[in-house]
């Protein structure tokens, strides 16, 4: 007797990521909650952080392969989601239908920048 460990598919749903938005941003977006953030990375395991985000915060670039989750994730990502999770299900009071975006760099936050 063979045994098949057969691959559990869910419908998944592709959205790009806008400019500035992070994963707390994203979760809140589609699921309703900051409690999708596991799903979201185990359904999305090449998430990438914006470059120029890690540079506005000085973040050594060499550090491939850590995934910092308070920081905008790489603009035109295409982002797998589960449209079938029981977060959404659970957590969805209203759709939200525009993109949230919560993210800014220190320097847009400094009161010297504002100044200019």
């Amino acid at each position: 007797m063979r045994l098949e460990i057969l691959k559990r598919t869910h419908p998944m749903k592709t959205v790009n990521v806008e400019p500035n938005q992070t994963l707390f941003d994203l979760a809140l977006q589609h699921y309703g909650t900051v409690e999708a953030l596991h799903e979201i990375l185990s359904n999305n395991p090449d998430l990438e952080n914006d470059p120029a985000a890690l540079i506005a915060l000085g973040v050594d670039m060499l550090q491939r392969g850590v995934f910092r989750l308070d920081v905008a994730v790489r603009p035109g990502f295409r982002l797998k989601i589960d449209e079938t999770s029981k977060l959404i299900e659970d957590n969805v009071l209203k759709k939200i239908n525009n993109s949230i975006t919560t993210y800014k760099t220190w320097q847009e936050l400094s009161p010297k920048s504002r100044r200019q």
